[in-house]
């Protein structure tokens, strides 16, 4: 064989690893879609079990970008940024099905998610039930202090109007 032959071959071996290499992530992704562990986690126990370096594992479609991405959970990731993927489970698909459909629509990770204003939505509410309950508990503390410097049993009221 010449080395055209020989590097076509080579070419195309590789793309048919990096087919299968994405068909095994999916599946993963999949099969642990109802996890609770951060996707960093299972990025690492993947890369990990196909000894994968993490240029690698970057290459591949539908993997987390940026650090809000890995530090949410497989159904959040999905929801938010890889939407088909997840409307497909929610109507009860199959894994296979599931897997036909991203090979054949080939969706990749979005930057931002899919549900943006209602999480954005959330996250201000969140903020600001933290801030009332801040003013709650120094509102709470102002009003203990005051009630125990007015009380008549307080003593250091009593030294302080004794020694003057």
């Amino acid at each position: 064989m010449n080395d055209a032959v020989r590097a076509l071959i080579n070419e195309v071996a590789a793309e048919i690893q990096h087919e299968d290499l994405q068909e095994a992530w999916d599946r993963w992704l999949l099969f642990h879609s109802l996890s609770n562990d951060h996707m960093a986690k299972l990025c690492a126990v993947f890369m990990s079990d196909h000894d994968l370096t993490v240029d690698q594992f970057f290459v591949l479609k539908r993997t987390p970008r940026f650090k809000r991405q890995t530090f949410a959970v497989p159904s959040r990731f999905m929801a938010a940024y890889v939407p088909g993927m997840w409307e497909q489970l929610l109507n009860n698909a199959s894994h296979d099905v599931v897997i036909a459909y991203l090979k054949r629509h080939q969706p990749d990770t979005f930057n931002l998610p899919a549900d943006r204003r209602k999480s954005q939505a959330e996250s201000n509410e969140r903020s600001k039930t933290k801030a009332i309950n801040q003013k709650s508990k120094i509102e709470r503390a102002g009003w203990f202090d005051f009630w125990d410097k007015a009380r008549d049993s307080n003593w250091k009221t009593v030294k302080a109007v004794r020694s003057k």
